[in-house]
């Protein structure tokens, strides 16, 4: 026998012999069989939901955030709406519900005060809610300060434009012009010399 010739196998070693193809059968049966599970486990019908679901779910999401966004946006110009009818108000002026106020460092008798108001397009503090009588009691402090109140001998008490008061409040004492303390609405004589609280409508163009 030459060397070249290939080697004889016998029968014997055929047996213990890798079988190639018999392999590559087998390998090519076990991963379609994995994929005829998952296929089965999972049908195709049942995948496309689940990314559709999963698609429906981020394309919600995105609208939610994006709707959060602008009710935020929307809720800070709310908040800066808020503040723009001050810019109505002069310089030492303040806007409180519709109106603007003044409250005077000097003091002066009742006559002067409304003649101070009447020179900014406004009048002694006409006084027409509860929370408006509150919160000029409270912004006041403790001085006393005149209000737009005022009665002639045997007359009901009337505001500077003419209007009847309709006693939201009580004032006490007898006099004829009207002004707050610590206690509330009180009246002394208009030629006593406070403080004072003037008011406009905030549409004044000043």
């Amino acid at each position: 026998m030459g060397h070249g010739a290939d080697p004889v196998t016998s029968p014997q070693d055929e047996e213990f012999l890798p079988k190639k193809g018999i392999r590559d059968a087998e390998t090519s049966r076990s991963h379609h069989g994995q994929a005829d599970i998952l296929f089965r486990r999972f049908p195709v019908p049942v995948i496309t939901l689940v990314l559709l679901t999963a698609l429906s779910l981020a394309v919600i999401l995105g609208i939610i955030v994006l709707a959060g966004c602008k009710a935020s946006s929307e809720r800070g110009s709310g908040q800066r709406a808020v503040h723009l009818p001050a810019d109505h108000c002069a310089d030492g002026w303040i806007w409180y519900r519709g109106k603007c106020y003044f409250f005077s460092e000097n003091s002066t008798d009742w006559d002067k005060a409304q003649s101070f108001c009447t020179s900014h397009s406004a009048s002694l503090a006409h006084i027409e809610t509860r929370q408006e009588l509150n919160f000029t009691m409270r912004y006041k402090g403790r001085s006393d300060h005149w209000i737009g109140l005022r009665r002639e001998q045997g007359q009901p008490w009337r505001w500077p434009d003419g209007s009847q008061f309709n006693n939201l409040f009580t004032i006490l004492a007898e006099s004829d012009c009207a002004y707050l303390n610590d206690a509330g609405p009180k009246s002394a004589s208009c030629q006593m010399h406070r403080k004072w609280i003037c008011t406009e409508s905030g549409h004044s163009p000043f």
